[in-house]
C-alpha cells in the first residue's frame, strides 16, 4: 500500500492506496536521505517476502520527496527483470537515468568523461552522433563502463540530491550490481540515496547476488537495511477501518484485515474487491492464491484467454500486443482491459510504455506468474510465438528492451531460427554496452542454437561468424593468450575453409596468428602464411593485412630482414586495404609498430625511432583503445631491446593509462613488465616488482616476447650479483618455444654469467645450472664460448645492435 510516485509516467494509474503501519520505516528513509543531501552517500535495503509492500514503501518515499518545496532532489527509478538481465546489463540503471537526464543535452558538461553511457542515451544523439560517437569508443574495456556509471551519478548529484530506486535486485543483472556495490563503498561525498527493494530468499538462489549483498552488509555506515514483516493487526484494521468505514459492519472489517494475516498486497486485494461492490464472502480466502484462484474462477472464458496471454506479453502489456496473440480485434480487446482494470482486481491502467497509449500491467508480478505457471504448454508457446512476430511488425518502442523480448518470445514459442537471429542481434548490443562477459555468454546460446538448426552452408558459414565473434570478446576479456580464443578461431578457420568463404577465413587465420604467437606455439607461422595464400588468389585488398602480420611472425622467428620487408609492403599496399576486413581499425599505426620493432635488432635505431614517433602521432588519434595500449606497449618492448630504460617508461605508463582509462586489463600486463624493468635500469624500482609482473603475465600464458622480458631480468640479477636468480631466469628463457628473436641476447647473458661464476671459482653448465664441475666435463661452458655463439647468431639474424652489444661486452671483458 504505497502513495502516488512522482511521475505519472512510471505510476500504475488508480486511486493511491493508503500507507499504514509503516511511520518508523518511512521515517528512517526520510533520515537517509537527510544524509545523503549533504553529502553521505546512502544506500536502503527494503527486505522482505512477496507481497509485503517494498516497492508500497519505497514509492511512498518518492512521493513525500517529490511534493512541491526547495531542494525537491532528482528522482530516477529502473525495474530489475531477470528474463532479461543477461541480455540487459545496467538495464535499471539506464532507466533510471535515463529519466533523471532526459531534459540534458548531448553537449551537457555531465557527459564529460561519461561518454560510454551518453552512448546508451539513443534519445540525446542524433544517428550521425551516435556512429561518430560509436566508433570512438570501439574495443572499451568493461570497467570503463563502470567507471563512468559511477561518475555519471555523482556529477548529478553535484547540481542536486540524487534518488535512485531500483527495484526488485534479487532479479538483477551483474553489472548493475558491481556499479551499486562499488558506488556504496567510495568514500568521497556525493548526495546520493539508492533505495532497491530486495527478495533475500530469491536473492540466496543466484550466488552472486547474495554476495554482494554479503558485502554490501559490511559497510554499515552506508548500507541501511530495513526488514518489512506483516502489519500489526492494529495497522491492518485501521487501513480497513479508512477504506470501508460506513460501507461494511465493524466485524466484518476487522475480519478482512485479520484473514489477510498482515500482508499488504494480500489486505489491499481483499479491500479492494469489497470496494468494488463484491459482497463480503461468508468464508474469506485464507492466502493470496486462494483468492487469487477464486477471481479467476469467477472469469469468463474470453478474459480467462486475455490475461493468459497478457501475461505471456510480460509485466506491462499493450491492448495491441494481446490482441495479436488471440488474434482478436484490437478495439474490442481494449475495452476488455478496460473494464478488467475497472475492477482493480488483476489488471491496472499503466502509462504510456514504448509509444503505446492503451498500456496496461499486473497489479503484482505474482498475479502474472501464476497465470502463466497453470497455462498449457502448447498455448503458452503459440502466444510467445505470435508475440513475437507482432513484435517485429512493430519494432518501435525502447530499442534496448525490444531485442530481448524478441529473444525470450521466439525461443519460449520454439521458433529456433528466428531465436538464434535475436541472439546474434542481442550479443551486437551487449558489445555496444562494452558488456564482453554477458555478450560472450549471449554467443555462447546463439552458438547452441545454431547447432540445433539444420546442417546447411549458411547455418555452417554463421556458425564461423559467431565463433570469430566469441574469440575476440575472449581477448578483450583475458587477452590472445586464453585457449578458449584459440580454440573458437580453430573451429571458424574449419567450418570457412569447408564451404569456400575466404574472407572469413582470413579473420579466422588472424585470430590463430595472433593466438599462436601469444602463446608460444610455434606453428603460429603457418596461418601467417596462409594469409599470404588468400591475397595470392586475388584478394589483394587483403594483402596489407596480411603482410603486417607476417611481419610479427618473423619478427618473433628472430628473422629480421623478412620481417622488415613484410612491413614494407605492407606500407606500400596500404592504399589497397579493404576497410572493415582487418581485426584493427587503423593499419597504419599497426605498421609503423611492426616497422620500428624490425629495425631495432638490425641496430637501424634512427629509422626505428622516426617509425615510433610516426606510430605515436597516429595513436594519438586514431585505433581503438585495446590497439592503442597494446600497441604502446610492443613500442616500450622495442626500446627495451634497445636499452633505452627512459624511452621504455615513458611508453610503458602511456599504455597502461590507456588501459586503466578504458578498462583493458588484459593489455596492461606487457607494459606492466617493460615500466617495472626500466624502473630497475632507472634505480627506481626493485626486482622482486619485475619479477611479480613477469610471473603475472606468464600465468595469463601471454608469451610473446616473454624470452627478452626473461633474458633482460636475467641480466639485471647478474648485474646485482645474485646469480642464482639469473641462472633460473635463462633457464626459463631457454624453455621458450617459438621465440627466436632475442637468442643472441640470451647467449650474451649467459656469458656474463659465465664470467661471473669464474670470477668465483665455479662454473656454468650447458643446461644453464651450475656448480662445481669435474675438469674436462663436456658440459661446462666459459664465457667465450657462450660470447661465440651469440655472435653466432646474431650475424645469422643480421642482428647488428645485438652483436655489437655482445661486442661491447667482450671489450669490457678484456679491459677488467
Amino acid at each position: 500500500m504505497g502513495g502516488e510516485p512522482k511521475r505519472a509516467t512510471k505510476a500504475v494509474i488508480g486511486e493511491p492506496s493508503l500507507l499504514v503501519g509503516r511511520d518508523h520505516e518511512l521515517a528512517r528513509l526520510l533520515e537517509l536521505y537527510e544524509a545523503a543531501s549533504v553529502g553521505r552517500r546512502q544506500l536502503a535495503l527494503i527486505t522482505g517476502v512477496a507481497g509485503i509492500g517494498k516497492t508500497a514503501l519505497a514509492r511512498e518515499l518518492v512521493r513525500v520527496l517529490a511534493s512541491p518545496g526547495a531542494g525537491a532532489p532528482r528522482i530516477g527509478e529502473g525495474h530489475c527483470l531477470r528474463r532479461y538481465a543477461l541480455l540487459e546489463p545496467y538495464a535499471p540503471l539506464l532507466t533510471a537515468l535515463g529519466e533523471v537526464t532526459a531534459d540534458c543535452t548531448a553537449d551537457d558538461p555531465i557527459w564529460n568523461e561519461c561518454s560510454t553511457w551518453l552512448a546508451q542515451m539513443s534519445t540525446l544523439l542524433s544517428p550521425e552522433q551516435q556512429e561518430r560517437l560509436r566508433q570512438s569508443l570501439l574495443g572499451t574495456g568493461t570497467a570503463r563502463m563502470l567507471r563512468e556509471g559511477i561518475a555519471l551519478a555523482e556529477r548529478l548529484s553535484e547540481q542536486q540530491p540524487l534518488v535512485l530506486l531500483l527495484e526488485d535486485i534479487h532479479r538483477c543483472d551483474r553489472p548493475t550490481l558491481e556499479w551499486l556495490s562499488s558506488v556504496v563503498a567510495r568514500t568521497t561525498p556525493a548526495r546520493l540515496l539508492i533505495v532497491a527493494t530486495l527478495r533475500l530468499s530469491r536473492a540466496r538462489s543466484r550466488g552472486f547476488v547474495s554476495t554482494m549483498v554479503a558485502r554490501l552488509a559490511e559497510l554499515t555506515d552506508r548500507v541501511t537495511s530495513l526488514s518489512l514483516e506483516a502489519l500489526p493487526a492494529d495497522a491492518a484494521r485501521d487501513y480497513v477501518h479508512q477504506r470501508l468505514e460506513g460501507e461494511i459492519p465493524a466485524a466484518q472489517r476487522a475480519a478482512i484485515a485479520d484473514a489477510s494475516q498482515g500482508y499488504p498486497l494480500f489486505l489491499e486485494a481483499l479491500v479492494d474487491d469489497v470496494a468494488g461492490g463484491k459482497a463480503v464472502p461468508q468464508q474469506l480466502p485464507a492466502t493470496l492464491r486462494e483468492l487469487l484462484a477464486r477471481w479467476l474462477d469467477e472469469l469468463t472464458k474470453e478474459d480467462l484467454e486475455l490475461l493468459e496471454a497478457a501475461a505471456t506479453a510480460g509485466t506491462h502489456f499493450s491492448a495491441r500486443e494481446v490482441a495479436a496473440a488471440l488474434d482478436r480485434d484490437p478495439a474490442a480487446v481494449g475495452g476488455d482491459c478496460e473494464r478488467l482494470a475497472e475492477q482493480r482486481r488483476l489488471l491496472l491502467r499503466h502509462a504510456v510504455t514504448d509509444g503505446e497509449r492503451d498500456t496496461y500491467a499486473f497489479r503484482h508480478l505474482l498475479f502474472g506468474q501464476s497465470l502463466v505457471e497453470h497455462m498449457p504448454s502448447p498455448r503458452r508457446r503459440r502466444y510467445h510465438l505470435l508475440l513475437g512476430q507482432f513484435l517485429e511488425r512493430r519494432p518501435s518502442g525502447d530499442p534496448r528492451t525490444l531485442i530481448s523480448r524478441l529473444v525470450w518470445h521466439f525461443e519460449a514459442g520454439g521458433d529456433l531460427e528466428r531465436h538464434a537471429y535475436y541472439l546474434e542481434r542481442a550479443a551486437e548490443q551487449l558489445a555496444a554496452r562494452f558488456a564482453y562477459r554477458e555478450a560472450a555468454d549471449v554467443v555462447e546460446r546463439c552458438l547452441a542454437a545454431i547447432h540445433r538448426l539444420p546442417d546447411t552452408p549458411q547455418n555452417a558459414l554463421r556458425e564461423a561468424a559467431r565463433q570469430l565473434d566469441y574469440g575476440n570478446l575472449v581477448v578483450a576479456l583475458w587477452g590472445f593468450g586464453d585457449a578458449r580464443a584459440a580454440r573458437a578461431f580453430d573451429r571458424a578457420f574449419e567450418q570457412a575453409r569447408r564451404h569456400g568463404d575466404e574472407l572469413l577465413m582470413f579473420r579466422a587465420q588472424l585470430g590463430r596468428c595472433l593466438s599462436g604467437v601469444v602463446a608460444g606455439d610455434v606453428t603460429a607461422r603457418e596461418p601467417a602464411s596462409a594469409l599470404l595464400e588468400i591475397v595470392a588468389r586475388g584478394h589483394v585488398e587483403l594483402s596489407s593485412v596480411a603482410h603486417l602480420y607476417n611481419s610479427y611472425v618473423e619478427f618473433i622467428a628472430g628473422r629480421f630482414a623478412q620481417a622488415t620487408e613484410h612491413a614494407v609492403r605492407a606500407e606500400r599496399d596500404l592504399a589497397q586495404a579493404l576497410p572493415g576486413v582487418p581485426v584493427l581499425t587503423d593499419l597504419e599505426s599497426f605498421l609503423h609498430v611492426a616497422l620500428a620493432l624490425a629495425l631495432t635488432p638490425r641496430g637501424e635505431l634512427a629509422d626505428a625511432s622516426a617509425h615510433r614517433e610516426r606510430a605515436l602521432v597516429r595513436l594519438a588519434s586514431h585505433g581503438f583503445p585495446y590497439q592503442r595500449a597494446t600497441d604502446l606497449a610492443v613500442l616500450a618492448t622495442s626500446t627495451l631491446a634497445a636499452g633505452d630504460a627512459d624511452a621504455t617508461l615513458a611508453l610503458a605508463e602511456q599504455s597502461m593509462e590507456e588501459a586503466e582509462r578504458f578498462g583493458l586489463h588484459a593489455a596492461t600486463m606487457l607494459a606492466a613488465c617493460c615500466r617495472a624493468w626500466a624502473r630497475c635500469r632507472r634505480g627506481e624500482g626493485t626486482l622482486e616488482a619485475l619479477e611479480s609482473a613477469v610471473e603475472e603475465r606468464a600465468r595469463a600464458r601471454e608469451m610473446w616476447f616473454e624470452s627478452l622480458l626473461f633474458v633482460a631480468l636475467a641480466e639485471l640479477c647478474v648485474q646485482g650479483g645474485d646469480l642464482e636468480r639469473a641462472a633460473y631466469w635463462l633457464k626459463r628463457a631457454g624453455r621458450v618455444v617459438g621465440e627466436s628473436a632475442f637468442e643472441a641476447e640470451r647467449w650474451r647473458v649467459r656469458a656474463l654469467l659465465a664470467r661471473e661464476l669464474s670470477a668465483r671459482g665455479r662454473s656454468l653448465h650447458e643446461d644453464a645450472a651450475f656448480g662445481d664441475c669435474e675438469p674436462g666435463s663436456e658440459k661446462r661452458l666459459s664465457d667465450q664460448d657462450c660470447f661465440a655463439q651469440a655472435l653466432r647468431i646474431a650475424r645469422a639474424q643480421g642482428a647488428r645492435l645485438f652483436e655489437e652489444r655482445t661486442a661491447r661486452s667482450m671489450a669490457h671483458d678484456r679491459r677488467s
